[in-house]
């Protein structure tokens, strides 16, 4: 069954269909930035646009699509930020019904602990759900397929799963208090400040590139830092922190959850003090990608073929590192070959010595 990808950019599955914490899910969550493009997976006609839930699904759309294959099928979608279609709209394969949503607190997400889009296929308007992955391109939603689970899934080292390395997180001003005294952009005053002895180590909290490092001093020509900007890739919001120092990332480097920031560094007027600036691009918020606790939510470790086939991703420093497990997955495959298969056999040889030379 060809149904599209129902985002307008590549997301990352942050959930799958089935038991969670002792209940059943019914549905996939894709993470992704709010705001990103809600797309209609198939011809139909919108059945449902509300937000009737309001503290479950939040804004609400679901599409009838009367011969899939012979089936009548409905596809919904949750937690949206915006809707931009209504109750007997015809909508085609591939049509913008709504803006992603999901944002703690926000208006619309509904019970969301942060952007993504929950997204389900039912065989009724009122329920009887089915798995989404069975309908939609699983490579495409971020999941293994049973050739990679044969292979043995590339991974990375994972540095951490805390932010910190070892203190606790204390709070010492949130977004609210940066808003009173900050009329700049989103990397004030969508920011916390944590507080941590001088040299904590500090571990990324989402994914994306270097696109800025610099020192900040104010007037009086004190120092408070390195100040580091991060783009964000695979579907994470962009990042940033200040007031650290033995930064070994430059501009271009890609940084993944669990990845080496940096160290807290010392506050000059008080040392007391010294703390971590750290934000994420509104209306993401900190904590979506960590617990209150510092628990890094997304440090898995493992890299999927959109990761992978990336430009981001190659310019990374571990691109090495990635290649060596590829060649330790096609060992495997060639492993499993037959004889009958040679051809495919001398291509992996050929790759294989593409990358001796790389390595």
């Amino acid at each position: 069954m060809n149904l599209a990808y129902p985002l307008g950019k590549m997301g990352r599955k942050t959930s799958g269909y089935g038991p969670r914490n002792g209940r059943k899910h019914r549905g996939i969550d894709i993470g992704i930035p709010v705001g990103t493009d809600v797309i209609s997976v198939a011809d139909g006609k919108v059945v449902r646009s509300d937000m009737a839930d309001v503290n479950g699904y939040g804004n609400f759309i679901c599409v009838e699509h009367p011969n899939l294959d012979g089936r009548k099928l409905y596809s919904c979608y949750a937690h949206l930020s915006k809707r931009l279609k209504e109750v007997g709209d015809e909508v085609l394969k591939g049509d913008v019904i709504g803006k992603s949503g999901g944002a703690t607190g926000a208006v619309g997400s509904g019970k969301s602990s942060g952007p993504h889009l929950h997204f389900e296929i039912r065989k009724n308007l009122r329920g009887d759900w089915e798995n989404p992955e069975s309908f939609v391109n699983m490579g495409k939603l971020g999941a293994k397929s049973q050739k990679t689970k044969e292979l043995g899934a590339l991974t990375r080292k994972v540095e951490s799963k805390k932010f910190f390395d070892s203190a606790p997180i204390k709070i010492i001003s949130t977004p609210d208090g940066h808003k009173k005294r900050s009329t700049g952009r989103w990397p004030n005053k969508n920011a916390y400040d944590i507080k941590a002895p001088i040299g904590t180590k500090i571990y990324s909290i989402t994914s994306g590139k270097v696109v800025s490092k610099k020192e900040f001093a104010n007037k009086k020509g004190n120092v408070f830092g390195v100040q580091l900007s991060i783009r964000g890739i695979n579907g994470d919001p962009d990042a940033f922190y200040a007031h650290i120092d033995s930064v070994s990332l430059n501009v271009g480097d890609v940084v993944y959850p669990g990845d080496y920031i940096g160290k807290v560094t010392r506050w000059p007027k008080h040392p007391e003090s010294s703390h971590v600036h750290v934000s994420v691009e509104d209306p993401s918020d900190v904590f979506d990608f960590m617990t209150k606790d510092g628990q890094i939510k997304n440090a898995t470790g493992e890299i999927g073929m959109d990761d992978l086939l990336s430009k981001d991703y190659f310019s990374n420093s571990t691109v090495k590192g990635i290649f060596s497990s590829l060649k330790t997955a096609l060992e495997k495959l060639k492993g499993n070959l037959s004889e009958s298969n040679g051809q495919i056999t001398e291509d992996i040889d050929r790759i294989k010595d593409i990358m001796k030379k790389i390595l």
